[in-house]
């Protein structure tokens, strides 16, 4: 623009000093034209602005910024290695990284399910331009595989997300990139039940690079206090800690940053669903002393301990194959089970002596009437010889 005003000024200056005086400031156009020379320098000008229109109009196009940083011609120099200008500079890789929901916990699989948000964040020391020389434009998108990507995963995943990825990076004047990394995470989560149902879990992501050492890349991390949506409803969520640290391997070092998803159990549910369920059966067991010794207590008994071992059945559902501890909750399971077997052979011993005392004693009324029976015949026997 500024050389358009100022070949229209020079214009204006040789067409004020080459007109005759005859000719009226009104009509200095006119003029002009019929000048042939004049007119000649006069259609170059205007070829001239117009084809500088045209090129600032293309400029204002993707494939002209692409162009000009060199992502058509030039792949290779963007793809193959570190985006660093000097080999020696670690590359800074911001990480932001949320965890946006709590989907699922399996006590039983020791699985942890959520939905992550990842977004990285590096400069592309090759990747720069002036927005005024491209219309304004401050950030374009491109295709994930144009530019260098760094290989950071998540230590504990178990499953690989079969939902859709971003296929594009974001560019940025300045050369800083974007690249976003939104997915559902399945990892591992060991499940300590020692305290169930009165128990915290902690379930670990940790970031790590596959190659790249802290010669290359160092990682930043960035953190707000927020709070996930919490879809498990049997937990609530308590904090989020970040701990930085780094592989023992001092040759090829590489740093790793790990995000603690601390939740705790809601366990008014377990309290009321099972808990007070065994300690009333359990007392109720007891109660059964007040009945007479027949056979309905001893029904009434082996009732009782059916229901309280099909609710431990249920307890065996929610704890893990095989934990480091055995869970507080079923040694108080086992031994109410334990207190309402010594009860029930307990019942069951006295209601056999019970039944062998009356047995005898039937067994010695018998004798005795045998006994009675003989004296009357014998009595009867004597009196007649007489």
């Amino acid at each position: 623009m500024l050389l358009d005003l100022l070949v229209l000024s020079l214009l204006s200056a040789i067409l004020n000093k080459n007109k005759p005086a005859d000719v009226p400031c009104t009509e200095p156009i006119a003029f002009f034209t019929k000048n042939k020379i004049l007119r000649s320098l006069y259609d170059l000008i205007l070829l001239f602005i117009c084809s500088g229109a045209v090129i600032s109009h293309q400029n204002c196009s993707y494939q002209a910024l692409m162009n000009h940083l060199g992502l058509i011609s030039n792949k290779d120099l963007f793809t193959l290695s570190r985006p660093v200008k000097n080999y020696s500079n670690p590359l800074k890789i911001e990480m932001r990284f949320e965890v946006k929901e709590i989907l699922e916990l399996k006590e039983v699989e020791q699985t942890f399910t959520s939905y992550i948000k990842f977004d990285l964040y590096w400069v592309n020391e090759f990747i720069s331009w002036n927005e005024s020389d491209f219309c304004g434009l401050e950030t374009f998108l491109v295709p994930s595989e144009m530019l260098w990507k760094p290989d950071l995963h998540i230590i504990e995943i178990m499953e690989k997300d079969k939902s859709p990825r971003s296929p594009f990076l974001r560019i940025l004047s300045s050369g800083n990139i974007k690249m976003n990394m939104d997915q559902v995470v399945h990892s591992s989560c060991r499940m300590q039940v020692y305290k169930l149902p009165f128990d915290t879990q902690t379930c670990n992501l940790t970031i790590k690079p596959f190659h790249l050492t802290v010669k290359e890349i160092t990682l930043a991390r960035t953190h707000r206090e927020y709070k996930p949506l919490v879809m498990e409803s049997a937990f609530e969520y308590v904090d989020l800690k970040i701990k930085e640290h780094y592989t023992s391997n001092r040759a090829l070092q590489k740093q790793m940053i790990t995000y603690t998803v601390i939740l705790k159990r809601r366990s008014v549910l377990y309290v009321l669903n099972f808990i007070l369920p065994v300690l009333v059966f359990f007392f109720l067991d007891y109660a059964s002393f007040l009945l007479p010794d027949t056979g309905d207590k001893l029904s009434f008994k082996i009732t009782i301990l059916l229901a309280v071992t099909v609710l431990q059945l249920l307890l065996n559902d929610i704890l893990p194959f095989a934990p480091k501890r055995i869970p507080l909750i079923l040694v108080y399971c086992l031994g109410v089970v334990t207190l309402m077997m010594f009860s029930l052979l307990e019942t069951i011993m006295i209601m056999f002596l019970l039944d062998r005392d009356e047995k005898s004693q039937k067994r010695g009324d018998n004798m005795e009437a045998e006994k009675k029976k003989e004296n009357g015949k014998s009595v009867s026997g004597n009196f007649c010889s007489h």
